[in-house]
């Protein structure tokens, strides 16, 4: 499981400044549905995934928070039940 010390750092990495092909592309990421939301969570970030910056296909994505009231979990979660569709 990723550290705090390495999520903030996956959290600090500026999109400009990162290379394409060293993220992971969330359509080669498999889920297993069959498991419960906070175990795929879990596999994700064991599997090195950054929550912060990735590609699909051909483009990057960087995300961040807000202090809406969601945690960081729910975000996730949300994802992926999306990604069961």
């Amino acid at each position: 499981m990723l550290t705090i010390e390495e999520l903030d750092a996956f959290q600090q990495i500026k999109l400009d400044e990162v290379d394409i092909d060293t993220l992971v592309d969330l359509n080669s990421v498999k889920i297993d549905t069959s498991l419960p939301c906070e175990k795929r969570m879990r596999k994700i970030l064991d599997e090195g995934v950054n929550p912060y910056l990735f590609r699909v296909g051909d483009m990057k994505i960087k995300v961040s928070y807000s202090s809406t009231g969601r945690t960081l979990s729910d975000i996730i979660e949300n994802l992926i039940e999306k990604a069961e569709c």
